[in-house]
């Protein structure tokens, strides 16, 4: 994990959010400014995890292994 200061990291993750949220389509200049402007302070930090995996499950997997169960009691 790294605590740091970046303006060039953080209008690159803010852009990319912006451009998932409205299904793709990046923001104007303008959007993307004034977005950037909310963050705007001298002791705003970011953290950076570094992720080594991911726990996550697939339902309709565990759905149909728990209803096989059930038929085999």
């Amino acid at each position: 994990m790294n605590i740091f200061q970046s303006d060039e990291l953080l209008e690159r993750y803010t852009e990319s959010f912006l451009t998932q949220a409205f299904g793709g389509t990046p923001p104007s200049k303008e959007r993307l400014k004034r977005e950037l402007e909310t963050f705007q302070a001298p002791d705003r930090h970011m953290m950076q995890l570094y992720v080594k995996s991911v726990v996550s499950h697939d339902l309709p997997a565990l759905l149909l292994a728990e209803k096989a169960k059930r038929e085999l009691d």
